[in-house]
């Protein structure tokens, strides 16, 4: 049974990945959005994240999608910060619970209700993941 569940998380993780194949446009619309953020352009930034996914039939990388959450909580839109986070949580199996819980950008969302749930996502996927 574990063989079987291995092999299965293996067969969706591929296939997740093979689904995800950047156009062009989301290419430059992602590198728009690092160089905005490296000019502390946050709003800018989160924006053209926005417009990368977009151009790619809403699909997005977990980095990419975890570093539009960066710009968006730096540019004080929580909501938004948080949708990508959860999506990021919920269908990229996000698990890196440390770098989330230590990431100076993110801090504007610690004192967010939906923080906590968030977290607990998380360390489930961790738990999960680590298991197999």
């Amino acid at each position: 049974m574990k063989f079987f569940l291995i092999c299965l998380l293996f067969f969706i993780d591929n296939n997740v990945k093979a689904q995800f194949q950047p156009t062009k446009e989301y290419v430059v619309f992602i590198h728009k959005a690092d160089s905005l953020y490296s000019a502390k352009e946050y709003l800018k930034s989160s924006e053209m994240f926005s417009n990368a996914f977009q151009v790619n039939d809403d699909l997005g990388s977990v980095k990419n999608r975890y570093n539009a959450a960066c710009s968006w909580a730096l540019s004080k839109k929580n909501d938004s910060a948080f949708y990508q986070l959860y999506r990021i949580v919920a269908k990229g199996n996000f698990k890196d619970y440390a770098n989330l819980t230590n990431d100076s950008d993110l801090s504007s969302l610690h004192s967010d209700a939906r923080w906590e749930p968030l977290l607990k996502l998380v360390l489930e996927n961790q738990t999960k993941i680590d298991n197999y």
